[in-house]
């Protein structure tokens, strides 16, 4: 079995979080996205392999903002697309503190600059301790996410979301991947900076971090294991699209929108719209020369409604130019 470690930086491997996947069988496999010689101009061109090919993937931390195109935009539509390609296929993701973002971005959620930025040691709240166990993360954002239309939210504290599950995927807004030699990493890139900026001693919150370095490996532990016998093993969502040719595919997806957002929340990013539709997902994705629906729920039935739904109205306002839906498994 292997893992998909994606990387974003130089400074932030997958630590106890990556040991404890190979403890369990698993062959990590590091995916780098910026290289430490660009680290300052990190707007890389970045390609994604096929998710389909390993049986989990661990999205990790990075300094940037899942919403800031103009340092990052280059990699991060891609990337977003990839974990959305994941999920269809039923590959498990764990997304860690900016891979959360990314997963909560890439299912319907939005990510923004919080009022409240946590970084250090912070008190965490669990509704599930044998999923997210509660008590003290580290934490280094300056974002938060709201919840994506199917997430389930585990953890959180008075200053933001701090976990949830939706499907096969985990985000934690912490970073149980963190110990003291890699938050030494932090603070040597500009780190130190940010922590005297917060009104933090760097040299005491390494030293705290030393001191819950084994602990902090435990919890870790703790966290991976849970996230592979509890959110890896459940059973895959069934998915479906239909990729429809026209020349105007805005224009539909604008009208069907507006149509069905009388009833459903839609969320937009970019080209994709987002809305819960009974106990399914339907998502509406503007390509080139290409409308995409796709369908995603737990059961038959629920997707067939979904399925129903997206199919009927885009023919009956495309009725004029004769256009078809056509649905397809995945």
């Amino acid at each position: 079995m292997r893992v998909l470690v994606v990387q974003h930086d130089h400074v932030s491997p997958p630590g106890p979080v990556g040991e404890r996947f190979a403890d369990r069988g698993y062959e990590p496999v590091a995916h780098p996205v910026v290289p430490e010689e660009l680290f300052h101009a990190p707007n890389v061109a970045v390609s994604f392999p096929d998710p389909a090919d390993y049986d989990a993937v661990v999205a990790m931390g990075a300094p940037w903002s899942v919403y800031d195109q103009e340092m990052i935009g280059e990699w991060v539509g891609p990337e977003l697309a990839f974990l959305r390609q994941a999920h269809r296929a039923g590959v498990p993701v764990l997304g860690i503190c900016f891979g959360g973002q990314l997963l909560a971005q890439a299912h319907g959620g939005t990510v923004t600059r919080s009022s409240t930025p946590e970084l250090g040691w912070c008190a965490v709240e669990s509704d599930d301790e044998a999923l997210v166990p509660g008590g003290p993360w580290f934490a280094w954002h300056y974002d938060g996410w709201t919840l994506p239309p199917d997430a389930v939210e585990v953890a959180r504290n008075a200053a933001a979301s701090q976990a949830f599950v939706l499907g096969r995927n985990l985000a934690v807004q912490f970073h149980p991947e963190l110990g003291s030699a890699m938050l030494d990493g932090w603070l040597r890139n500009g780190g130190d900076r940010l922590a005297v900026e917060f009104g933090l001693d760097p040299g005491r919150l390494l030293e705290q971090t030393r001191e819950r370095d084994e602990e902090g490996r435990r919890r870790a532990h703790r966290l991976v294991d849970a996230f592979l016998d509890r959110v890896a093993a459940r059973p895959a969502a069934l998915s479906a699209r239909a990729d429809v040719a026209t020349d105007t595919p805005a224009r539909y997806a604008k009208q069907l929108v507006s149509h069905l957002g009388r009833k459903l929340a839609f969320t937009t990013d970019g080209p994709t719209s987002t809305a819960r539709l009974g106990g399914g997902t339907a998502r509406i994705v503007v390509g080139d020369g290409i409308l995409t629906l796709l369908a995603e729920a737990p059961d038959t039935e629920d997707l067939e409604r979904v399925k129903d739904v997206l199919g009927r109205h885009l023919e009956r306002f495309g009725a004029r130019n004769e256009l078809a839906v056509t649905w397809t498994a995945g």
